[in-house]
C-alpha cells in the first residue's frame, strides 16, 4: 500500500491538487529533466524544462513474475532542447527514472513526489507527422530485466574480505563444504571420536 504525507493527504481529501509527471534522464555527459508544464523548474535541486501538453506515458503493467515490463514516453511536437540534451546524445541503456508530482494549486508548492518507474532507455523513435509536427517515443524497459542476471559474487572468504577485510565470517566455507557427513550410526570408536569440527578447527 502507498503511504502519503500528512500534506499530501489533506490536499487530496480537498480534491483541489494538480499532479504533473517528472522524467530524470542521468546522461553520461550531464542528467536532464523534463515535466509536464509551461515553465522549467527547479524541484528538489534538479530542473526540469518544461513540455507543456506535449507528453503522454503509458501505464506501467504489473506481473508476479519477473518478466520486463516496458513504459513507453511520448513527447509531441519535439523541443529543440529534447533532441540536443537525449536524442542527439548517447542515450542507449541509459538510467530513466519516472515521477508524479502532486502540487498545490494555490501555493504552487510540490507536496509529495512518487517514483513509480525506474528502467533503461533503451530505443527512441522519431516519427515525422501530417503538418509538419513530430513525435519522439522513448522506449525504456524496467529495472526487473536486472532479477534474473546473475553477478560474480561468490560465498568465499576471499571475495567477502573485499567488502570487509577484518571479518572472519567465511573463513572455513571451504574447508567445511568438503568435509564428509556421517549419516547413522557410526562403526568403530575411532570414526565415534572424531568430528567433522575437529577437521575444521
Amino acid at each position: 500500500m502507498k503511504s502519503y504525507s500528512a500534506g499530501a493527504i489533506e490536499l487530496l481529501e480537498s480534491g483541489i491538487f494538480v499532479r504533473r509527471n517528472l522524467i530524470w534522464v542521468e546522461m553520461d555527459d550531464d542528467p536532464v529533466g523534463f515535466w509536464d508544464d509551461a515553465y522549467d523548474a527547479e524541484i528538489e535541486e534538479r530542473t526540469y524544462l518544461g513540455v507543456y501538453d506535449a507528453m503522454q506515458i503509458t501505464p506501467l503493467g504489473s506481473a508476479a513474475d519477473l518478466g520486463m515490463r516496458s513504459v513507453s514516453v511520448t513527447i509531441n511536437g519535439l523541443d529543440g532542447r529534447v533532441q540536443s540534451q537525449v536524442l542527439d546524445q548517447p542515450y542507449h541503456q541509459r538510467p530513466i527514472f519516472i515521477s508524479r508530482a502532486l502540487i498545490s494549486p494555490e501555493t504552487q508548492q510540490v507536496i509529495e513526489i512518487d517514483q513509480w518507474f525506474a528502467g533503461f532507455i533503451d530505443k527512441i523513435k522519431r516519427r515525422e507527422k501530417l503538418g509538419g509536427t513530430s513525435v519522439l517515443e522513448v522506449l525504456c524497459e524496467g529495472i526487473g530485466r536486472e532479477f534474473n542476471r546473475s553477478g560474480a559474487r561468490t560465498r568465499s572468504d576471499a571475495d567477502h574480505k573485499q567488502l570487509s577485510p577484518g571479518d572472519p565470517f567465511f573463513e572455513h566455507v571451504v574447508a567445511a563444504n568438503n568435509v564428509p557427513l556421517q549419516w547413522g550410526q557410526v562403526q568403530n570408536a575411532k570414526q565415534k571420536s572424531s568430528s567433522w569440527l575437529d577437521k575444521i578447527f
